[in-house]
């Protein structure tokens, strides 16, 4: 009877096209029984890099990266990237963080992309005003404010979720008034 059993292989996954592509962990789950499982997938690492977006604040926001729309999870081509929000219904006493990191890291890498992450260095621009061609990568937005420090407190319910993406490398920024808000900024990522 044993002998009618195979054991699960890798090996009975690889496609042939893949030779340059590589198998990771994607996610997984276990249950209290203490079953669970891994959920992998195939990423070509000339595309870019896998990444996971995180972010903090209160607001809707309609998030897209390079024109297409934003999921928490994604690929970074290696270039330039335009990341926008369209927030509304901004809650504005509350601070903005986003933080972007590599998923997963690998041995000798900084899991943070710091040019994907809030900052108060003049690379997160706002405006109030919507333009045409706000959302394309050669739009000229020096005319824009750039979001600033914040020092307001993290919401004391929600304090773990701002605390989180701060370790991620987010900064806390102070988002204008404003009924609606177009936010840009630029992400790069390179193979160096």
């Amino acid at each position: 009877m044993a002998d009618e059993f195979e054991l699960n292989s890798l090996q009975r996954f690889r496609r042939e096209a893949a030779e340059r592509m590589t198998l990771e962990e994607y996610s997984s789950c276990e249950v209290p029984a203490g079953c669970g499982g891994v959920v992998l997938r195939w990423h070509d690492p000339d595309e870019g890099v896998p990444v996971v977006f995180h972010s903090a604040f209160q607001a809707n926001c309609e998030a897209k990266l390079n024109g297409s729309p934003l999921h928490s999870r994604g690929v970074l081509p290696w270039s330039e990237s335009l990341l926008t929000l369209e927030l509304s219904e901004i809650d504005a006493s509350l601070p903005f963080l986003f933080a972007t990191r590599r998923d997963p890291v690998e041995e000798g890498q900084d899991a943070i992309i710091e040019t994907g992450c809030s900052r108060s260095d003049g690379s997160w621009k706002v405006s109030t005003k919507l333009e045409s061609g706000w959302e394309g990568i050669d739009f000229d937005d020096s005319h824009w404010a750039a979001l600033t420090r914040s020092n307001a407190s993290f919401p004391e319910q929600q304090s773990w979720r701002y605390e989180g993406v701060e370790r991620d490398g987010g900064e806390p920024l102070v988002l204008p008034q404003g009924e609606r808000l177009y936010i840009r900024t630029r992400i790069s990522v390179s193979r160096g």
